[in-house]
């Protein structure tokens, strides 16, 4: 309805300086000025109630996405939107739902972890879910979903348990879990890795190079390599990270020459 142009009663009037009959172009009597002006008074109240409405909803949506960001613990995360990516994301997760790839790798790459690892848990991929709780730095997490002795015939579930032990200075079990996984998986060079990380971490370089070897012959990549070094330079005490900088140096001084900032 126009503030020019009005319908009642199928009769049409419009406006030029006051109401007209459009069809006899005749100015209307004062009752239906009366009806018209009370048209637009309904429509306003009308489009105030939406306006009410639709902020009540704004505020509940956001509301609700709030409480989803604390649910999944990613409450830090810069984003406030209800018809955000990650709003989304998280209510599929809320719903059951099974995300996309996709969606995976970008929870990944936004660094969500909590949420990624919530995620894994709820669908059963613990090994996941134990590694995405140790990026988040909650290896404690990924202690406790693989605690149950069921789980450990598993070698990716023992191989993220041992991490998860190495994080937090357990050696001697991260070590225990590494050598089962092996035996479990000897093809796989991911448990070869975490026994690496776990003799650079004690300052025994040399021994720990051995297993990266054959994690090398298995398919490893020089990144995990390096990744799994540089955590463990980084956990080792001063004695132990003194050892390992100084083996990697006359090892390879160009290539390891970033470990002179642990120095």
């Amino acid at each position: 309805m126009s503030k020019r142009y009005v319908q009642i009663d199928g009769k049409e009037y419009f406006w030029a300086n006051q109401w007209y009959d459009l069809e006899t172009y005749s100015p209307v009597p004062h009752s239906i000025v009366n009806q018209i002006n009370a048209l637009f008074e309904e429509q306003e109240r009308k489009q105030r109630e939406d306006q009410i409405k639709q902020a009540q909803y704004e505020d509940e949506a956001n509301q609700a996405f709030r409480r989803l960001k604390e649910k999944y613990q990613v409450a830090w995360y810069d984003e406030f939107s209800p018809i955000s990516r990650l709003n989304r994301v998280l209510m599929e997760i809320d719903d059951g739902k099974i995300l996309t790839e996709g969606d995976e790798h970008w929870l990944s790459d936004e660094g969500l972890f909590q949420a990624l690892a919530l995620y894994y848990e709820r669908v059963g991929k613990l090994a996941s879910a134990g590694s995405n709780w140790r990026k988040a730095n909650r290896p404690d997490r990924t202690i406790e979903i693989t605690e149950d002795q069921r789980l450990h015939n598993n070698s990716a579930i023992l191989t993220t348990r041992g991490g998860a032990l190495r994080d937090l200075g357990a050696l001697d079990e991260a070590e225990r879990c590494g050598q089962t996984a092996i035996k479990l998986a000897p093809k796989d060079f991911y448990p070869y890795n975490l026994l690496g990380a776990v003799y650079f971490q004690r300052g025994d370089p040399e021994e720990g190079d051995k297993y990266f070897q054959v994690a090398r012959s298995l398919g490893s990549r020089p990144y995990d390599e390096i990744s799994n070094i540089r955590s463990a330079i980084e956990k080792a005490g001063a004695d132990e990270k003194r050892r390992v900088i100084e083996y990697l140096l006359r090892k390879d001084p160009e290539r390891y020459r970033w470990t002179r900032s642990y120095i």
